[in-house]
Parts: C-alpha cells; sequence; structure tokens
C-alpha cells in the first residue's frame, strides 16, 4: 500500500495502439473520410474553370550605348539589375494601366463587378495582376508572361498584348532618357569649358608672377649652384680649421721666440728659416770671435751687435707672419659665413622650385584633366546625338506568341479528388484519434495510479444531487452505479489484504472541488448500514459539510471541544435514524494545524476509535496545505479521490509523493465523477425483473 512513487510515470501509446484505435475505429473513419472526400470533390467540381497563355519576349542591349560617368550612371545598371528593373515595372500598376487602356478591360465582362457595374482603373489593375505572372528565363535576356483568366481569348489577348505594350513603354522611357542625357550634357559642357578656360588662365598667371619660363634649367642652375658653393665651403673649414689651431698656439706662446718657433705653421715659412738660419750663422761668428777676444773688444761688439739685430729682424719677420696668421683666420671667418649665407640662399630657392614645380605639375594635371573630360562629354554628346536620331538603344522581339488555350490549366480536377482523398482520410483519422485521447483522460489516469504503485479502489459516475425530505444530498439518475461503486470501496476497505482492521479512515483529494465531501459522506452512510460509524470534520478551512447536513454555520464540532468550550455531546450530529453519527469542524481561530496537533486531538481520536467501530475523517486539499500529513499520523491510511476531468496529471503525481514521502498509508484512489460509466444491473431492469417474477398469474 505505502510503496515509494516512481520517479518519472510515462504514458505510452505505442504503435500497437495506434493500429488497434483505427481497426476498431475504421467504420467511423472511412463513413467521416467519405463525407469529407465527397465534399471535397463537389467543390472542386463547381470551381470555375480557369485557362492559361503564356508567351515569350526577348530584350537584348545593342552596342550603341551611353557610357556616361558621374551622376549619369545610374542609367547603366548590369543586365541582371536591368532585367530585374524590367520585371518589377511589368507587375506595377502602371504597366497594368497601360495594358487596360490598350485592350480596354473596363469593358470587360470578366473584371466587372458581381451587379455587372463597371470597376475603377484602379480595381481592375489588381485583378489583372493577381492573375498575370511575369517571370525570367535562367541566364537568358528574355521574359515569360503568363495570364490566366476564365476566358481563352482573353488569356491569350493579354499575354500576347503585354509584350508590344510594354515594348512602347521602353521606346518612351529610351527616348526621354536620352532628351535628359542631352540637357545634362549640356550643362556639364558648359561647367567644363568655363573650367577649363579658369584653370588655364590660372597656370599662366602663375607661371608669369613666379618667372617660370623652364623650371627644370632653373632647379639645376640651383643644383650646380648649391655644388660649388659646398665645395669651397669644404676647403675653407678645412682652412679654417688649420688656422684656428695656429692662431689657438699662438694665443698660448704669447711673445717667447723660442715657442713661437716650435709652432710649425711658422717655423716652416722660408723667410723665417732663412733669417734664422743668417742668426745661427752670426751666433757661430760670435762665439769663435768669443774664443780670440773679450767681449769688449770691437769685434765681438761688432759680431754681438750684428747678431742682436740678426735676432729682431727675425723676432719682426716671426710678429709679421703671425698677423698674418690672424688676419688670415678672421679673413676665413667672414667667408665662412658668406658662404653659409650663400648656401642657405641657395637651398631656399631650391625649395622654391620644388614646390613652384609641384604646383605648376598640379595646374598642368588639372587643366589636362579638365580637357580630357570635356573631350570626352563633347565625345558623348554627339552620340547622344547620334542615338536621338537612330531611335532606342535596345532591340526587343517577341519570341513567342501565346495561342488561345483548349483546355483549363485549373482546377485540376483528379488531383484535386485525389488531396481530397487523402487529407479526407489523414483528418478523419487524426480527428477521431484526438477525440479518443481527449475524452480518454479516464485510461490515461489509470496507467498514471499503476505506475504509482496505487491500486483503484473504485470508480464513481457523475450523478445529479438533489435534497430529501431530511435536507440530505442524495443522488439521482444513475443511482445503483453511484451506490454500487460505494459499496465496491467498502468492501475494498473490509476485506482488504491489512492486517489490521482499517478503523480510522481519512479522505482527502489533491485539488479543492473534487468531491471529497460527497464520497466521504455516501462511504460514511454505506458503512452504517452495516456498523457504528462516526463522520469527523477535521477540514477546519471550508466548513462545506455543514451545509450538507443542513447545520448552522455556528454549530460546534471537534475544534470547540479540543479547545474545552463544549462539551462532547453538543458536538454531535444523529443523522436521522441510522448508525452514522456527525461531528463537524467547529468555528475556527488561529492556525487549524494546530488544533489537530494537540495532544488532546490525538488522544479524543482514539478514545472515539475504541467506541466506534469505524471512523471516517475528511482534511484538506493535500498540494495546498499540510493539514492531511499532521492528521494522517492518527488514521490508519487515507483514500484519495480524484476527478479526472479537473484533476492534474503532474499535480496528482506531487501529492502522492508528499504523501509517501511522510510514511503515509494510501490505501487506494477513487476515480470521482466519471462520465459514460456503464452499469452492469441498472436499477430499470432489476424494477422489471422483481415486478414480472411477483405478477401473479390470472
Amino acid at each position: 500500500m505505502n510503496d515509494r512513487v516512481k520517479p518519472h510515470t510515462i504514458v505510452t501509446f505505442d504503435l500497437s495502439d495506434l493500429l488497434i484505435f483505427l481497426w476498431q475505429k475504421k467504420i467511423r473513419i472511412i463513413l467521416l473520410a467519405g463525407v469529407l472526400t465527397v465534399l471535397g470533390a463537389y467543390y472542386v467540381s463547381t470551381l470555375p474553370r480557369i485557362y492559361s497563355a503564356e508567351s515569350t519576349i526577348m530584350l537584348s542591349e545593342n552596342e550603341k550605348t551611353i557610357s556616361i560617368p558621374m551622376g549619369v550612371n545610374a542609367f547603366q545598371n548590369k543586365r541582371e539589375s536591368k532585367l530585374e528593373t524590367h520585371l518589377q515595372f511589368m507587375k506595377s500598376r502602371q504597366f497594368a494601366s497601360r495594358l487596360i487602356e490598350r485592350l480596354n478591360l473596363t469593358a470587360h465582362h470578366e473584371f466587372k463587378s458581381s451587379n455587372g457595374e463597371t470597376k475603377s482603373i484602379d480595381s481592375v489593375a489588381k485583378d489583372l495582376l493577381a492573375s498575370l505572372n511575369i517571370s525570367s528565363i535562367s541566364d537568358t535576356d528574355m521574359i515569360k508572361i503568363q495570364f490566366e483568366a476564365r476566358s481563352p481569348k482573353l488569356a491569350s489577348d493579354v499575354a500576347n498584348t503585354a509584350g508590344p505594350v510594354f515594348f512602347d513603354y521602353l521606346n518612351e522611357m529610351s527616348q526621354k532618357r536620352v532628351v535628359e542625357s542631352t540637357r545634362w550634357l549640356n550643362e556639364q559642357l558648359d561647367d567644363l569649358q568655363q573650367q577649363l578656360s579658369e584653370s588655364e588662365e590660372s597656370l599662366l598667371t602663375f607661371q608669369r608672377e613666379n618667372d617660370l619660363i623652364d623650371v627644370n634649367s632653373q632647379i639645376d642652375l640651383a643644383k650646380n649652384e648649391i655644388g660649388k658653393t659646398v665645395e669651397q665651403k669644404l676647403f675653407v673649414d678645412k682652412s679654417l680649421s688649420a688656422a684656428r689651431s695656429i692662431t689657438k698656439e699662438i694665443s698660448t706662446r704669447d711673445t717667447d721666440i723660442d715657442k713661437l718657433l716650435q709652432i710649425p705653421g711658422v717655423a716652416i715659412n722660408d723667410t723665417v728659416r732663412d733669417h734664422r738660419n743668417r742668426v745661427l750663422a752670426q751666433e757661430q761668428v760670435l762665439e769663435e770671435i768669443s774664443k780670440r777676444y773679450r767681449y769688449k773688444h770691437y769685434k765681438y761688439k761688432a759680431a754681438e751687435s750684428s747678431l742682436a739685430l740678426l735676432r729682431e729682424e727675425l723676432k719682426n719677420v716671426i710678429f709679421q707672419i703671425i698677423d698674418g696668421k690672424q688676419q688670415e683666420f678672421q679673413s676665413l671667418l667672414v667667408q665662412q659665413e658668406q658662404l653659409d649665407k650663400q648656401l642657405m640662399e641657395a637651398r631656399e630657392r631650391l625649395n622654391n622650385l620644388g614646390k613652384y614645380e609641384l604646383q605648376l605639375a598640379r595646374m598642368k594635371r588639372e587643366v589636362e584633366a579638365t580637357r580630357r573630360v570635356y573631350e570626352m562629354f563633347l565625345s558623348k554628346m554627339q552620340e547622344t546625338q547620334i542615338l536621338q536620331d537612330i531611335g532606342s538603344n535596345e532591340e526587343f522581339a517577341i519570341v513567342d506568341y501565346a495561342t488561345e488555350p483548349t483546355s483549363p490549366s485549373k482546377p485540376k480536377v483528379l488531383l484535386g479528388i485525389t488531396l481530397s482523398v487523402m487529407f479526407s482520410s489523414v483528418f478523419s483519422a487524426g480527428f477521431w484519434l484526438l477525440l479518443h485521447l481527449v475524452r480518454d483522460k479516464r485510461n490515461r489516469f489509470r496507467q498514471l495510479v499503476a505506475g504509482l504503485g496505487l491500486q483503484i479502489l473504485a470508480e464513481v459516475p457523475k450523478v445529479e444531487w438533489t435534497t430529501d425530505r431530511n435536507k440530505v444530498r442524495r443522488p439521482k439518475g444513475n443511482k445503483f452505479g453511484y451506490d454500487e461503486a460505494i459499496r465496491s470501496i467498502r468492501t475494498a476497505l473490509i476485506v482488504g489484504d491489512n492486517e489490521d482492521p482499517l478503523r480510522k479512515i481519512a479522505v482527502v483529494t489533491m485539488s479543492e472541488k473534487e468531491g471529497r465531501d460527497e464520497v466521504a459522506v455516501s462511504l460514511a452512510e454505506s458503512f452504517s448500514s452495516l456498523e457504528k460509524i462516526l463522520l469527523i470534520d477535521c477540514d477546519l478551512r471550508t466548513h462545506d459539510l455543514l451545509k450538507r447536513f443542513s447545520l448552522d454555520k455556528f454549530h460546534p464540532g471537534i475544534v470547540n471541544f479540543i479547545n474545552k468550550e463544549v462539551k462532547f455531546n453538543q458536538c454531535l450530529h444523529k443523522v436521522g435514524n441510522s448508525q452514522l453519527t456527525f461531528i463537524p469542524s467547529g468555528i475556527t481561530q488561529g492556525d487549524p494545524v494546530e488544533h489537530i496537533s494537540k495532544p488532546r486531538f490525538a488522544s479524543l481520536i482514539h478514545k472515539l476509535s475504541v467506541f466506534y467501530e469505524r471512523l471516517i475523517l475528511t482534511a484538506p486539499a493535500v498540494t495546498q496545505y499540510s493539514d492531511t500529513l499532521v492528521l494522517s499520523q492518527h488514521v490508519d491510511g487515507i483514500i484519495i479521490v480524484c476527478d479526472i476531468e479537473k484533476s492534474d496529471a503532474a499535480e496528482f503525481t506531487e501529492g502522492v509523493r508528499r504523501l509517501q514521502d511522510s510514511g503515509v498509508t494510501i490505501l487506494g484512489v477513487v476515480f470521482n465523477r466519471v462520465r459514460g460509466l456503464k452499469t452492469s444491473r441498472p436499477e430499470r431492469m432489476m424494477r422489471k425483473r422483481f415486478f414480472k417474477k411477483s405478477r401473479v398469474p390470472k
């Protein structure tokens, strides 16, 4: 009884079930398919006959094209885009209007309204385009024109006239385009001519202002001048470096003749060497004289005087050379500065010439480009005038004319009937299968309950209810089937495989409004015919059982007794002359779970199970409240009432999982309010047999 719930329950419907279902419903499927087939065939046969005519035209571009740059390129498209443009125009209202005017289709009876009135051109164009099919033939310049109409002649006329109407339109557009091109080219030629004149004038003005007769020669001269100046500067820099070195040595040796003679630039001078040699010779003479004469001798004095004079001359020569070196150094400095200035001026002149050359080249290119564009536009202007004289630059031809059709293209009666048979068969089978699946919720719940490891105690049929004289609700209609189902529940509880008798039983539902109270009351009444039974309303939230026994809503109940507000006898309600006693829930204040969790409630249930042979308790919905989980600790087991028309399979499975996770003993499931249940012994047959047996023969 209390097996664990399986994690997933899968309701299967395999191929064998489908085949069995189709075989069982074959008559219904065939009848419905036959009716639908007849209706489909009748509909196809009553459809108007549509005739289709088809013609083919060719669009080819010849060699006389106008290839104009810039803005005029909008007139020149590739073959694919141009063909697509033609197709879109032939599907436009403008083309349809031209075709309607050419054939006077507004007066044709097929394009008039149902009452014979003439439609507007826009309405006729809409109907015409709906029946006109225009498409291109792949990898060609040909277009296929197909028109469908109820009149064979109209179909062929429209298909054959569409091509010439389109050709006339293209000729008009071509002439208009040539005129617009000519006007645009004239404007462009005027602008280009003015632009060319301005460019040439700017070029001449620039050459005159900057004296640019021969720029290349001037650039070459500037380059040569820079080269020579650089050579002179290198020589001066070298000489200046040597002069600077000599000048520096002179400044460090002051007026010391011996030190000055050690300077290479002074020592190598011919005059200095000559005077130095003369000084050395005179010193040697003086030395020879000093060996023979004393310093007071006139020869010695004469030699000494000559030596001093020579040395003074040498000193003067050295100072003259030093002055010359210093003057040379200053001269080289001045010369270097002049060369730097000349080099800078030459380079600046060369840079200016380079800029002038670039600007002059750009201006010449502008003039040349403007001249070429002008010449090109002038040639295109001549081509345009030629094309305007010879007409369109495209060649059109009708490749295949449409012939008047002799047999309709629509509807295809045989194909329609075949599709009607196929659709009717599939629809009929699907309809009965869907109806079976929708109405077979009972079997799905059977598989669900079996997959959950529970047993079905009974299936209670759906009946109507009435109130008897004692103001107690009773079933009417299929009363025998209802009572038999209740007795089945009673028998299952009495003769079940439980070791101990089931004296305390709770009746619950997974959600509200599934008929818990009617099953609980009917089961209690059924038990009361055999034993002393007590029905306790433990649903402290709804108090619906008070209405079933026509009791006041303030009637004290089990909650009032637990809270010691009334005596137990005040809570009891004896139902008629039966062995059934009812205890309502009473007036509840606070949390209902707190009342049924009290030890006084458990003690009361235990004592009542001793005094009464059986207790039947009702509890709130399992998936909405936790009352049932608390109440289940005081009963021997619970019965789940399930209205298969209202109950949700997922909610039912979740409720069973909650009960079994709490260790509750589930005695079984009662399917309530089941439609279409058939009883083997209806009351009418029993009455018929009873009266037949009790009839006394004459």
